[in-house]
């Protein structure tokens, strides 16, 4: 039994791309449709309906008012605040806002909703039809895509249904060893948006892009920390399946998922697990499931709850939210809590989208889309600008930061910001690269060097102290080659037809010979030469 659980957790969870159906046979490929809801903790410092302090890691049941607690006669009152960052989010994410939107009871019974209600708006939301564009980076293949193929589209425009706002519930704990769950109410009342997409996903890859790219666009503006880890951004994703041409199957409701890799998994498992379910004879039911990250399996929780179940009903001690367009006022904004939201203040204060930032880093420095969202998204952005203050050469530079550079400061768990290397040495090593004074390998060496040795010099210095300039002049290329060609070993091989290409290693011997300093590419043409003239 223990062999096959193994056997079953391994084709499930360790092969997440597997294809269940023929690409040959294009009437058994399945569509998935994934749909997201995306609850984002809006980044404010009371909650939305009261004036209690919102605080991470503080003591269980600390940050509690009497509104948070539903106590009897206590009354609701709007946070101006939040409601600045809802307009500002719908704002950035195209929505057409309602001047006026209402706030709505929405009734479910449990232990961390004292009041037996949540406030949120079902009837007229925050705001409407909006869209976003997302990327893929890095695509790799998957199960059943709409368009029959096995890799995701790198470019995903996204329907955003609408944007609303409402309010958190409290969080339960639950004790496993005392078999008790234990409330804390420090969350409950905090402001949330909650951004509803259509079913515009095909897979795990595509979800998460966009959910990367709404979570950068959050964090630019401030509305949000964007923390996954502390609970701030919430995903849940609606799955169907269904084969071309048929209408959509029925769905399933994969909640509270936290966290981009257990959001990918999470959804190519339940698409997977929905077309085995059909294919052996089985029915898909309307239900709500769990992820389990530890078996990378999604799990029953509850049927789905209707509309019906949750009896909205207008919420009588809240007033219409209105939202006011008025140019003539210049954007000057006033303090007053009852004054409306204008949106042509919140349009003055808004900054440069990552969209836009990502577009001027491509047009002024020639860099590829994935080096310029990995530049924004490990806020690497005014690093690279200093770089390219004292380097002629975009394109090498950003790639170097990107991947080795990063790479390395990631093992030393640093960052841009805490680089050894400053901005300036760091575009004249680029410069040494892409002119051919040193060779890539000895950047590496010099690199390494800097930051795990922690040497306090520049890497230019370095290299001119360690004479690691790169071996250019043609006849000392032309006589290392000659001395590795004499050589025993490099004759036993050429003599063996059995080796396809000792080329390889001819170069290897000369470049380790000359500790990485002789040029590869001059190297691979003298040797390539003097072989074929053997």
């Amino acid at each position: 039994m223990t062999q096959w659980m193994r056997i079953v957790k391994f084709n499930i969870v360790r092969r997440p791309w597997i294809r269940y159906c023929s690409s040959s046979s294009r009437s058994r490929h399945w569509e998935a449709k994934v749909g997201l809801e995306v609850h984002a903790q809006i980044n404010a410092t009371s909650k939305l309906f009261s004036s209690s302090p919102v605080r991470f890691y503080a003591p269980p049941n600390t940050l509690v008012s009497h509104v948070d607690a539903a106590l009897p006669g206590t009354l609701p009152v709007i946070n101006k605040e939040c409601v600045k960052a809802g307009v500002a989010t719908a704002l950035a994410l195209s929505f057409k806002l309602h001047r006026q939107s209402y706030f709505d009871r929405k009734h479910y019974f449990y232990c961390d909703l004292p009041a037996g209600y949540q406030i949120t708006q079902q009837r007229v939301p925050l705001g409407i039809d909006g869209r976003l564009t997302s990327y893929v980076l890095s695509p790799r293949k998957v199960n059943h895509l709409i368009d029959g193929s096995d890799m995701p589209r790198k470019i995903v425009c996204v329907r955003l249904k609408q944007i609303h706002l409402e309010q958190d519930s409290g969080r339960s704990i639950y004790d496993t060893y005392g078999r008790q769950t234990l409330i804390d109410l420090n969350r409950a009342g905090i402001g949330l948006m909650e951004i509803v997409t259509e079913s515009d996903f095909a897979c795990g890859q595509e979800a998460v892009g966009f959910v990367k790219e709404l979570q950068a666009i959050l964090q630019c503006l401030g509305t949000c920390s964007g923390h996954f880890e502390e609970g701030a951004i919430r995903v849940d994703a609606n799955v169907s399946v269904n084969r071309p041409g048929e209408s959509l199957g029925i769905r399933t409701e994969i909640k509270n998922i936290s966290g981009l890799r257990s959001l990918g998994k999470a959804i190519d498992h339940e698409i997977q697990r929905q077309i085995e379910l059909v294919e052996s004879g089985g029915h898909i039911v309307h239900e709500t499931r769990g992820f389990d990250e530890k078996s990378g399996l999604t799990l029953r929780m509850r049927d789905k709850e209707g509309r019906k179940d949750y009896r909205y009903i207008p919420e009588p001690d809240l007033p219409p939210l209105v939202i006011t367009d008025q140019q003539s006022r210049n954007g000057v904004d006033t303090d007053d809590p009852w004054e409306p939201i204008n949106i042509a203040t919140v349009l003055q204060s808004m900054p440069k989208l990552p969209a836009e930032i990502r577009t001027n880093l491509i047009d002024s420095y020639g860099i590829s889309l994935d080096e310029a969202f990995i530049l924004h998204a490990e806020d690497g952005i005014e690093y690279f600008k200093t770089v390219m203050t004292n380097c002629q050469y975009g394109s090498i530079a950003a790639n170097w930061a990107t991947t080795e550079l990063l790479g390395l400061l990631r093992r030393k768990s640093l960052n841009f910001n805490s680089c050894p290397i400053s901005g300036v040495e760091f575009g004249s090593m680029m410069n040494m690269i892409g002119g051919d004074v040193i060779s890539t390998a000895t950047a590496k060496k010099v690199i390494r060097m800097v930051i795990f040795e922690g040497l306090q010099v520049p890497p230019t210095e370095i290299i001119q102290r360690e004479n690691l300039t790169q071996i250019n002049d043609m006849e000392v290329l032309s006589k290392l080659c000659d001395e590795i060609l004499n050589s025993s070993s490099a004759k036993a091989l050429l003599t063996n037809r059995a080796k396809k290409n000792p080329i390889g290693y001819l170069i290897g011997q000369v470049l380790k010979q000359t500790d990485g300093r002789a040029n590869p590419a001059l190297v691979n043409q003298i040797m390539t030469d003097k072989v074929k003239q053997l």
